[in-house]
C-alpha cells in the first residue's frame, strides 16, 4: 500500500486536497518525482503505478487509482484520530474532570469546524468520500463525547493505592501534622489533589475506587470526629522494618 496516512485536515481546503493528490502521485514510479508540482487538482480516478517490498525482499508493482486509495484512507481515520487524541491527553497529563471536558469541548468544535469546511470543498471530492467522511466524524464525535473516553482517561491517569481509603488519608494527615507537608498547602488542597490523583481498593467489592471528599475526611481525622484506631494498627503493621529492607 502507498504509506501515505490521510487526515480529515487533508479535505477542508482544495489547497490541502491537492497536496494530497501531491503525495499519492510521487510515488508513481511512471511519472512520479519527489521533486515534482502539480498545477491543479487532477481527476479522482487518476492511476499510478507503485512499488512495494515483499517479505523475500523482492519488488512488486502495483496499480491504484487515487479515488480507491482515499477511500481505503478514509476508513482508518477515526481509529488514528482517537489513538492521537489519547496521546495528547497523556501528554499534557490531565487528571481533573473540568480539564477534560475543556479539552474534549475544543476537540468536538474543531472537528465541527473541519465538517463544515468539507462541506464547502465537496464539489472537489467524490459524493462517497464525502459520506464516508461524514461518518468517520460522526464515530469520532460519538467517541469523545462520551463516558467511556473520559473514564478510560481519567481512570489510566490515577494512581491505585491497594490501600483502604482511612489509611491513606491517616497518612497524609500525619505527615502534615508532623511538618512533613508544608501547612500552606491547605487541608483543601491537599483534599483536592488526592481526590483528583488517588483511587483506593474498596476491601467489600475489591475494585479500584477514586478518592472522593477527601478534605472533609482529613478535617474530621485531624480534629477527632474520625476514629483512626483500626487505620493506626494497620499502617503500624505496614511500616515495619521489612519495609523497608525491600528498599
Amino acid at each position: 500500500m502507498v504509506p501515505i496516512k490521510v487526515r480529515l485536515s487533508d479535505f477542508t481546503s482544495e489547497k490541502k486536497y491537492l497536496n494530497l493528490q501531491l503525495r499519492f502521485f510521487q510515488f508513481c514510479e511512471k511519472h512520479g518525482d519527489p521533486h515534482i508540482e502539480l498545477d491543479q487538482l487532477k481527476p479522482n480516478d487518476f492511476e499510478i503505478i507503485y512499488k512495494e517490498q515483499t517479505d523475500y525482499n523482492e519488488e512488486e508493482y502495483h496499480s491504484i487509482k487515487f479515488d480507491e486509495f482515499v477511500q481505503n484512507q478514509i476508513f482508518l481515520i477515526s481509529h488514528r484520530a482517537l489513538l492521537q487524541l489519547n496521546r495528547e491527553v497523556k501528554k499534557m497529563d490531565l487528571v481533573r474532570k473540568d480539564e477534560l471536558k475543556r479539552f474534549v469541548d475544543k476537540k468536538l468544535k474543531t472537528i465541527e469546524n473541519i465538517r463544515a469546511k468539507i462541506i464547502e470543498t465537496s464539489e472537489i471530492l467524490d459524493s462517497t468520500h464525502v459520506d464516508s467522511l461524514q461518518t468517520q466524524i460522526d464515530i469520532l464525535i460519538e467517541n469523545i463525547d462520551s463516558i467511556e473516553f473520559e473514564k478510560g482517561i481519567i481512570l489510566d491517569k490515577r494512581i491505585r493505592l491497594n490501600w483502604r481509603q482511612a489509611d491513606f488519608l491517616l497518612l497524609i494527615s500525619l505527615l502534615r501534622e508532623n511538618g512533613h507537608i508544608d501547612l500552606k498547602t491547605t487541608i483543601t488542597e491537599t483534599g483536592l489533589a488526592i481526590d483528583q490523583v488517588f483511587a483506593f481498593k474498596n476491601s467489600n467489592t475489591k475494585t479500584y475506587q477514586n478518592y472522593q471528599g477527601s478534605a472533609h475526611k482529613l478535617e474530621g481525622i485531624i480534629n477527632g470526629s474520625i476514629g483512626i484506631k483500626k487505620p493506626v494498627n494497620r499502617l503500624k503493621k505496614i511500616f515495619t522494618d521489612d519495609f523497608f529492607e525491600n528498599i
